[in-house]
C-alpha cells in the first residue's frame, strides 16, 4: 500500500515539475541538433567534461549493457544505487530531507 502512495507521490511531483521537464528536454533536442552535443562544456570548450557519457551509461545500464556503461562513466555504478536511495527515502519513506 505505502509503495502505490510512493508512486502516485512521484507522479505527483512530476506533474508539479512539468514546465521545468519539458523545458530540459527542448534544451536536449536543440542543443543535440545544432551542436551534436548536450554538454554546456563541451558545446562552450570542445573538450568532455567529467560527466560527458553519464547518460548514454545510464541507457547502456538500464539496457543491461553494464561493460558498454563502465567503459563510458565509470560512476554510473555509483550513482545507480544513490539515486535509488534517494527515491526511497522520499517516496516510500515519506521523508522530506533527502541528504
Amino acid at each position: 500500500m505505502f509503495i502505490l502512495k510512493g508512486i502516485k507521490n512521484f507522479l505527483s511531483d512530476l506533474y508539479h515539475n512539468r514546465i521545468a521537464i519539458l523545458c530540459i528536454i527542448i534544451y536536449m533536442s536543440v542543443t543535440q541538433y545544432l551542436f551534436h552535443s548536450v554538454c554546456p562544456i563541451a558545446i562552450l570548450f570542445g573538450f568532455p567534461c567529467p560527466a560527458c557519457g553519464l547518460t548514454r551509461a545510464g541507457i547502456s545500464f538500464l539496457t543491461a549493457h553494464f561493460s558498454t556503461a563502465f567503459q563510458m562513466n565509470p560512476c554510473i555504478f555509483l550513482l545507480i544505487p544513490y539515486f535509488l536511495y534517494l527515491w526511497f527515502y522520499k517516496y516510500i519513506f515519506e521523508k522530506s530531507r533527502l541528504i
